[in-house]
């Protein structure tokens, strides 16, 4: 029996793989390579950590809105997920076979739906949830010895009731902050590494293909 492969994929790269044209005649198995490692990092990370709530137990001891224990369940969930596909496509690339590149593919566009869904869930229950945080940011940090609101925010301890006001507003303000610019950089980060995957697997199928198609682009 004869097995036959599918033919290279013939015309312009459509829109979305604008990464196949940024980087012209690069190989993209090491771009690819690296970013799945950085994105299963990331993703593990924020699975860990529970996104914007990183102290489950504590909201579950010192609050009433047990909503917030839940979301860290769902966000961490989501952030797992996400790694778990990294890592196929990790293996995918390293193995280089178009089959399973061709699924990471399409697994990398669900990729970047779920991250736009998780860090906008994230923006919208941080906003939503601004004086229960609030609170337990107040109460946590006036009773623990230790006690950190972020990843980028100092640790505090012993504070008292004003001084945790304070704390409490200026890391709610610069978290809100942060939670926006990420929700966009995340994004559009998660789309163009989609548009990478793709561009690496018309480059599998055809290694002259983005360089066949470069004169037409000047």
């Amino acid at each position: 029996m004869v097995i036959t492969r599918a033919p290279p994929p013939t015309g312009r790269p459509p829109a979305y793989a604008i990464a196949g044209r940024a980087f012209g005649r690069s190989n993209l198995r090491p771009v690819v390579i690296t970013c799945t490692v950085v994105a299963t990092v990331w993703s593990l990370v924020w699975a860990v950590c529970g996104g914007a709530f990183q102290d489950i137990n504590s909201v579950k001891q010192t609050t009433d809105i047990k909503q917030l224990a839940t979301f860290d369940i769902v966000l961490g969930a989501l952030y797992a997920g996400v790694a778990a596909i990294e890592l196929f496509g990790l293996f995918a690339a390293v193995t280089r076979r178009a089959p399973l590149v061709r699924l990471f593919v399409f697994l990398s566009l669900a990729v970047a739906v779920i991250t736009a869904a998780a860090e906008l869930t994230r923006t919208v229950v941080h906003f939503s949830f601004k004086s229960a945080i609030k609170a337990e940011c107040f109460q946590v940090s006036t009773d623990r010895s230790d006690f950190q609101f972020d990843f980028w925010l100092p640790t505090v301890s012993g504070l008292t009731n004003s001084e945790a006001q304070d704390f409490c507003n200026r890391a709610f303000s610069r978290m809100s902050i942060s939670t926006i610019a990420w929700l966009i950089f995340a994004t559009l980060f998660a789309l163009f590494f989609a548009s990478i995957a793709y561009s690496f697997y018309r480059q599998l199928l055809d290694p002259s293909f983005f360089r066949a198609q470069a004169p037409s682009d000047q």
